[in-house]
């Protein structure tokens, strides 16, 4: 008995033993010094408990919530991690794990996570939310409309869901869809900008032009924003110290248009947290809101220090040396940028612009291509595909896209006159009419097509 209860002993001591060698301790913060003093007293408490108390999970994941709310983002992502090694059935950890992956530009992590998320809670309707817009992002048009079915099936009333239903019918030129879906939200939510300019582009889409117009009045520029915070993100928040409360309010001018209110508290923010990327991203942003491009370079020239393959860096600094006309280094970032992050419509766009501007059309031209690929009802890509084909002379490339144009949007008269145009440089008159006359009955009193038919001379009837 004796030696079976050594056995025992020895067994017990050695599963217990090698968990906590297993389980590293909490990672802290090395330098406390240039947080303010609520967030260091904040961090320092919870980091000792959690030292203290190795095995407790809920001691583990305030400091992970501590750090989070307080954008120290990689401490908090270590210590998700190991409050998940600790709670391996919580989905909250690899939710909010997913945020901070998602925000630091490492996407196929992000996605990783999020559907651990799901695998563990696939009820979370937030969750459900977020993957979908994740894969409308990526172009994954089918699989992000069953993200959002199912967060409406969860959540009837659920806003951002029935948001990108509606943008996902847009996108398939379902127009009619669109519109039942964006009248009621635009019902439930009067104020909601961003609402009211999809239902713009879904009035324009479906031909009523007068109704676009009003709504587009209001809505652009209106962005997407959650309604309300899901109840993970709000616990938390509710560690957040004044720190990460004046990065709110910076996000806030900037997105009212007000890059000169912003950048002190930015500036502020650089000064306590000079590593944290999200900071020093808002930071260039300003600088260029106010057209002070060459302090954005060296802004985000030294996050680069800090994060060499972070794409969102280098997709900012390509944009930022475009805005300066210096081209080649432009380039080289916007290509970096795709190399990390290959299926962001963004990134193509931005390189085509750039080719566009150096001259080298084709390449330019299979740029446009991938962004329409990526995002197949993007407007700015297609008309500058037009200039480039029309430049290029490739007629027969020019006359398919003049006419997915027409049926991506069909509340813009512009595709029929350049198509009309285009047939009769070519010869192809009856074509010229049958397109001048099919659009004079879309767009009756449009003088640039009365024009246009006066001097085909066409008879005064339309087919």
């Amino acid at each position: 008995m004796l030696i079976i209860g050594a056995v025992v002993v020895f067994a017990l001591s050695t599963i217990f033993g090698n968990a906590d060698r297993r389980l590293p301790d909490p990672p802290v913060l090395a330098d406390l010094s240039g947080l303010n003093a609520e967030a260091a007293a904040l961090i320092q408490a919870k980091h000792k408990t959690a030292r203290d108390q190795p095995h407790d999970v809920v001691a583990r994941s305030e400091l992970a919530m501590a750090y989070h709310a307080n954008a120290i983002l990689d401490e908090a992502a270590q210590t998700y991690r190991q409050a998940s090694s600790l709670d391996p059935d919580n989905a909250k950890w690899w939710y909010l794990l997913g945020r901070i992956q998602k925000q630091n530009g490492e996407l196929e992590a992000a996605h990783a996570s999020l559907n651990r998320v799901l695998a563990l809670d696939e009820s979370y309707t937030p969750a459900q939310v977020r993957q979908g817009f994740w894969l409308l992002e990526q172009g994954l048009i089918d699989e992000a409309e069953a993200s959002f079915t199912r967060a409406v099936a969860l959540e009837t009333d659920n806003r951002n869901g029935r948001i990108g239903l509606a943008r996902i019918a847009l996108q398939r030129d379902d127009s009619s869809d669109a519109l039942e879906t964006l009248v009621t939200l635009r019902r439930k939510h009067p104020t909601d900008r961003y609402i009211q300019y999809l239902l713009g582009m879904a009035y324009r889409q479906n031909g009523q032009i007068d109704l676009a117009r009003a709504e587009l009045a209001v809505g652009v520029g209106g962005v997407m924003s959650w309604s309300r915070l899901d109840p993970w993100t709000e616990e938390m928040l509710s560690f957040q110290t004044s720190f990460r409360a004046d990065y709110d309010l910076a996000k806030k001018y900037l997105t009212a248009g007000k890059p000169s209110e912003a950048i002190p508290l930015l500036r502020k923010m650089t000064q306590e947290f000079p590593d944290n990327l999200p900071v020093i991203i808002s930071l260039a942003g300003a600088h260029s809101g106010m057209n002070r491009f060459e302090e954005a370079v060296v802004i985000l020239q030294r996050g680069l220090e800090i994060a060499p393959d972070h794409f969102a860096l280098h997709l900012n600094l390509g944009s930022v040396y475009q805005r300066l006309n210096q081209l080649e280094p432009a380039l080289k970032h916007t290509n970096e940028a795709i190399r990390l992050h290959p299926t962001l419509f963004n990134s193509h766009f931005q390189r085509a612009q750039i080719l566009f501007m150096i001259g080298r059309l084709a390449d330019a031209a299979d740029s446009l291509k991938t962004t329409i690929e990526y995002d197949t009802k993007n407007q700015p890509a297609y008309s500058l595909l037009v200039v480039t084909l029309t430049r290029l002379n490739r007629f027969g490339e020019l006359e398919e896209t003049l006419k997915q144009m027409i049926n991506f949007f069909p509340g813009t008269p512009d595709p029929h006159a350049m198509l009309a145009s285009l047939y009769r440089e070519l010869g192809r008159i009856e074509e010229a009419r049958a397109i001048i006359n099919r659009a004079m009955d879309l767009y009756p009193g449009n003088r640039q097509f009365i024009d246009m038919k006066n001097s085909l001379s066409l008879p005064s009837s339309s087919p």
